[in-house]
């Protein structure tokens, strides 16, 4: 059901996505989304405040990192431009 399957992974049971029986699934982005967030956290590029901050708030939180990233490429661009 909704790409979901059970499976056993190390002695302990585990729900994964199987995105070939719903390729459109967005539970799927926002799982890897998350995921993401929580390996910045374990690689110390963000801080556990900033990695709460995203949680408690998604998805604006994700729509405002996404606007950063945007606006840092468009600044970057510009800077190249004007050299």
């Amino acid at each position: 059901m909704y790409g979901l399957k059970i499976a056993e992974i190390d002695g302990e049971l585990c729900l994964h996505l199987d995105r070939t029986l719903n390729p459109d699934m967005n539970l799927y982005d926002v799982l890897e989304l998350w995921h993401k967030q929580s390996m910045r956290l374990a690689n110390g590029m963000i801080t556990k405040q900033d990695y709460d901050e995203w949680r408690y708030n998604y998805p604006a939180s994700q729509a405002k990192l996404e606007q950063a990233a945007r606006d840092k490429r468009r600044k970057e661009r510009s800077a190249n431009i004007d050299e």
